[in-house]
């Protein structure tokens, strides 16, 4: 039987992840993204004077001793039956997207990237959302640890690429609801680590102990709901750290959401 065949648009963590999940059953091509629409669809025709400008390769000297990583721009000689978008939510984001499909005809498109809510089904009726998570830089680990989201028309179909190999599976019927899943899990996280930052600003200025006014109170908290089998309302226990919210994904995700949940979270991680 054919193996079903697989690009990834995005060499990323993402996009590798991705690549590392699905290499052992499918035909999978993991390439570079190009986030310039026109100047792409200028290289899918063979211009001689295109020049490739890439805005979205994340550690590239990592993966690419590990896979032949191609750029996207220069891949035009093939149809793909599933096309995976694995790149950051840039400017010409829906636009790049639908240049993708142009090219290479997918039956089926997984949006793995976190995006404003709304953005998959601007993309195309076959076009499903699919969020990541996981602990950088395992995020392949991640994808068979925790349950994988899918929302979208095609959700069904996109999950089994994914049940087949053994990851836990959920669908839903609109990608409006994995998109805002997303933005929300990793708001969430934020808000967590700015109250523990806030609770150890309340210790100092009141001279006690963080640990024992927070710390030892949350774990005997969690411990005691739990024995009284109400892990439902059990709670983070975060250490705080010095400076601001570290990473790529919590304050930047918070700018893909108006909302004054959001905003809290951006304004207060601007004053440390």
């Amino acid at each position: 039987m054919k193996k079903q065949k697989h690009l990834i648009i995005g060499a990323g963590e993402v996009g590798m992840a991705i690549y590392e999940v699905l290499k052992g059953k499918y035909e999978v091509d993991p390439v570079r993204s190009s986030n310039t629409p026109r100047d792409f669809l200028n290289a899918s025709k063979g211009e001689a004077d295109y020049r490739l400008r890439l805005s979205s390769i994340n550690n590239l000297a990592e993966t690419s001793n590990r896979v032949d990583i191609q750029d996207a721009a220069l891949i035009h000689n093939g149809h793909y039956d599933v096309l995976h978008i694995c790149y950051p939510p840039v400017k010409n984001f829906v636009q790049t997207a639908k240049n993708y499909i142009k090219i290479y005809k997918p039956h089926l498109v997984i949006i793995h990237s976190t995006v404003p809510v709304g953005t998959t089904k601007k993309i195309a009726p076959f076009a499903v959302h699919s969020p990541i998570r996981g602990v950088h830089p395992h995020l392949a680990e991640g994808i068979k640890t925790f349950v994988k989201y899918f929302g979208g028309k095609k959700a069904k179909e996109a999950a089994k690429i994914f049940s087949a190999l053994g990851v836990t599976v959920k669908a839903f019927p609109k990608s409006e609801t994995s998109e805002l899943l997303k933005i929300l899990d990793t708001t969430y996280y934020g808000w967590n680590i700015i109250f523990a930052k806030e609770a150890k600003r309340i210790c100092d200025k009141l001279n006690l102990d963080f640990d024992e006014v927070y710390t030892d109170a949350n774990i005997s908290y969690n411990e005691g709901y739990k024995k009284l089998d109400k892990s439902n309302v059990m709670r983070p226990v975060l250490t705080p750290m010095p400076g601001k919210i570290g990473g790529h994904c919590i304050v930047s995700n918070c700018g893909l959401l108006e909302d004054w949940l959001t905003k809290t979270v951006k304004d207060r991680n601007k004053k440390y």
